[in-house]
């Protein structure tokens, strides 16, 4: 293999080797390293703008992202404003930063200043009110014209707005909003939804209103009067369920109850149908064995046969030398009382 390079007088900037040659990280994670590194001092980059810059899905960046967040490429900062997340905050570095007591353990940075190491850092923002962001019209900066070279420069950018606060009329079934979610309670949301409908949407519109302050029981009602009501758009009926307040109190413990009540029946009538089955097999095997017994009894004595047998047409009122068609089984059935088998 040969490596062609050319002359560069624009259009390049000058980055770290380092992480280009750690092992430990996947080149998905790498390449959004090199990419945000080639930005200019002021570049603001939100999800969005990095999913329409390449190929890659949204899922995707934020899997790179958390990859170098894992590895010290990047710190996650938490923004807030009057006991409110604002927003968050990335710090890129060009060497790997040590995780340090006071990171999560998902390795998320929650102080709310950025460390004063000597690394080349880039800043961008990422706005929890994601559906409200206009990255179409946003007008982002070219590094064809303003080339990036100096390695010891601190990066910043001023935060976007925050979201806005919830209409006095969606806050019905809300508590104070909170600063974060449990993984544990969006893993149960997401279970309750359709594996057909599960998508990053989904979770995004739940972490939101989780975040929101909306509670976990509202948000199950919610989950399971969609799952019955909604025939087109899930995710907008989702949402406008969650707003507006459709599904009645409790409505997700009903559907439960319904359910476990559903499948209690479903098992007693199995239980009862594998009872029946089993005195069936039962009663045939006992009979089966009844019918051995006399043809038994008819090869070794038939002179004790004979006279059973002809005892059983007399005591149902039959001619034993022309009993008639159709007469042989209660012949036998009576030979069985007489056996008393």
């Amino acid at each position: 293999m040969s490596i062609i390079r050319i002359t560069k007088q624009k259009n390049f900037s000058i980055i770290s080797n380092i992480p280009l040659n750690d092992t430990t990280i996947s080149f998905k994670a790498k390449g959004i390293w090199a990419y945000l590194m080639s930005k200019p001092d002021d570049w603001q980059v939100y999800v969005s703008q990095l999913v329409k810059a390449g190929i890659d899905g949204k899922s995707a960046i934020y899997s790179g992202i958390k990859e170098l967040i894992k590895a010290g490429y990047m710190e996650k900062t938490v923004i807030r404003k009057n006991g409110k997340i604002s927003h968050y905050e990335y710090s890129v570095n060009e060497e790997p930063i040590k995780k340090t007591p006071t990171e999560n353990r998902k390795g998320n940075n929650v102080k709310t200043g950025i460390s004063n190491d000597d690394h080349t850092e880039k800043l961008f923002t990422e706005n929890l009110n994601t559906e409200n962001l206009n990255t179409e019209n946003r007008t982002l900066l070219n590094t064809d014209r303003i080339p990036s070279t100096d390695l010891k420069k601190k990066r910043t950018t001023a935060p976007p707005p925050p979201p806005p606060d919830p209409k006095p009329s969606e806050t019905k079934k809300v508590k104070e909003p909170s600063s974060s979610y449990s993984d544990h309670d969006l893993n149960n949301l997401m279970q309750c939804v359709p594996a057909d409908k599960r998508s990053p949407a989904i979770e995004q519109r739940l972490i939101k209103a989780m975040i929101a302050g909306y509670t976990l029981a509202y948000l199950l009602d919610c989950i399971a009067y969609t799952n019955d009501k909604a025939k087109t758009d899930y995710l907008a009926y989702l949402g406008n369920c969650i707003d507006k307040d459709y599904a009645p109190t409790g409505y997700h413990q009903q559907q439960q109850k319904q359910q476990q009540e559903a499948t209690q029946a479903r098992l007693k009538a199995i239980k009862e149908k594998q009872v029946q089955s089993d005195r069936d097999k039962a009663k045939q095997a006992e009979m089966a064995n009844k019918h051995a017994m006399v043809d038994n009894l008819k090869t070794d004595d038939p002179d004790k046969y004979q006279e059973i047998y002809q005892q059983a047409c007399s005591n149902i009122g039959l001619d034993p030398q022309r009993p008639g068609r159709g007469s042989a089984l209660k012949i036998k059935f009576e030979i069985f009382k007489i056996l008393k088998l």
